[in-house]
């Protein structure tokens, strides 16, 4: 279990809060360790926008966040921007493996692998938000919105 988590912040990506926990607890250099940590899972692998391994996370949060899997789910990873677009029992077979720690083809039995639309290759992020984030919070994040495959500009600015 876990005694120190990042509160996370406004839009922020759960892949976002896990890299300021490493930067926190400095063990950014070393991600196998940070993934063992948080997932409790020497298998598990981060990603950025539909997570594996979330009840495990859940579990390890317990004393220093309680949240369901649920709204961690819908909160802070890209599964509610994805879910629209698939059968209900697509999005719910994608929302199991996202709780289990055995989510490995998800991206393939989601059409995301095979999509025309194909996912940003690095991290992206607003000038402005930046700023904002800096002024704010003294240290900068990955907004969720900022990663939507197809959206390339900032909503706000």
């Amino acid at each position: 279990m876990l005694g120190y988590f990042p509160t996370p912040y406004d839009d922020e990506l759960l892949y976002s809060v896990i890299a300021r926990y490493a930067k926190h607890t400095r063990m950014a250099g070393n991600q196998k360790a940070v993934v063992r940590e948080v997932f409790s899972s020497s298998t598990a692998t981060a990603v950025p926008d539909l997570p594996s391994h979330l009840n495990s996370l859940v579990k390890n949060l317990q004393l220093v966040w309680p949240i369901s899997a649920n709204t961690l789910c819908s909160t802070y990873t890209l599964a509610p921007f994805y879910f629209p677009f698939l059968s209900p029992q697509q999005a719910a077979n994608i929302f199991r493996s996202m709780l289990s720690n055995s989510g490995g083809n998800i991206h393939t039995r989601s059409g995301i692998a095979a999509n025309i639309i194909k996912q940003p290759v690095s991290f992206r992020y607003c000038p402005e938000c930046m700023r904002e984030q800096l002024e704010k919070y003294g240290e900068l994040y990955w907004c969720r919105m900022h990663q939507l495959p197809g959206l390339d500009f900032c909503l706000q600015h």
